[in-house]
C-alpha cells in the first residue's frame, strides 16, 4: 500500500513558498479503492467544508503531522493524462504562474461527464417518522416525495424545487 497520493485541485492562491508545485494535498486511499489508484485519474476528496473533484499527480510520503483523509471515490475509469504529459503541464502551471490543478482543468474538456451534485434519500428514521402525527404538512409532503422515489436519491434542486412549491404552507399546513 501506498503511504499517500498527492492531489491538485483547481483551486488558484494555492501556491505555498518553496515551490509552484506544493499547491498539491495529500490523501490516504480507502482499501477497497487502492486497485484503482492511478496517476491523471480523478477523485472526489473532502476538502474544507464540502467535496471537491481533484486529480492524481503523485505518490509518496505527506509532509511532517498532516493528517490525511481518505478520498471519497475514484472517478474516471482509464488515465485522462499520463506522467509525460503531466510533466508539460507543470510546466505550463510554472510558465503561466497558476496552479497545476487550474491547468489540468483547463487541460481537459468541460463535458467530461461528472458535475457535483448533492443527492437527498430518505433514512430510516425520515420513513419512521412519515407514519407518526409528529410532523407538519410541509415536512410530511417533503419525507413522503423522497419515501415515493422508489430508493433512489434525488438531487436537491428536486427537493428545493418541492420546498418552493409548497412555500405557501404555513407550519400548521393552512394557507397563508
Amino acid at each position: 500500500m501506498r503511504e499517500a497520493i498527492e492531489v491538485a485541485i483547481p483551486i488558484t492562491n494555492v501556491v505555498r513558498a518553496g515551490s509552484l508545485h506544493a499547491e498539491t494535498f495529500h490523501y490516504s486511499v480507502p482499501h477497497h479503492l487502492e486497485d484503482g489508484v492511478e496517476i491523471g485519474k480523478r477523485v472526489l476528496i473532502p476538502f474544507k467544508n464540502r467535496e471537491a473533484l481533484g486529480f492524481i499527480v503523485g505518490f509518496g510520503k505527506p509532509p511532517e503531522g498532516v493528517i490525511l483523509k481518505d478520498i471519497k471515490d475514484i472517478v474516471d475509469e482509464e488515465p485522462l493524462f499520463d506522467v509525460k504529459r503531466l510533466e508539460f503541464l507543470k510546466w505550463v502551471a510554472d510558465y503561466y504562474l497558476t496552479s497545476l490543478g487550474v491547468v489540468l482543468k483547463a487541460a481537459h474538456p468541460g463535458g467530461l461527464g461528472v458535475s457535483l451534485r448533492r443527492l437527498i434519500k430518505i433514512t430510516k428514521e425520515g420513513d419512521n417518522l412519515l407514519h407518526k402525527d409528529k410532523l407538519d404538512e410541509r415536512e410530511k409532503f417533503i419525507l413522503k416525495t423522497l419515501s415515493n422515489a422508489d430508493g433512489s436519491p434525488l438531487i436537491n434542486s428536486s427537493i428545493l424545487w418541492t420546498v418552493r412549491r409548497t412555500s405557501n404552507l404555513t407550519r400548521s399546513g393552512e394557507e397563508a
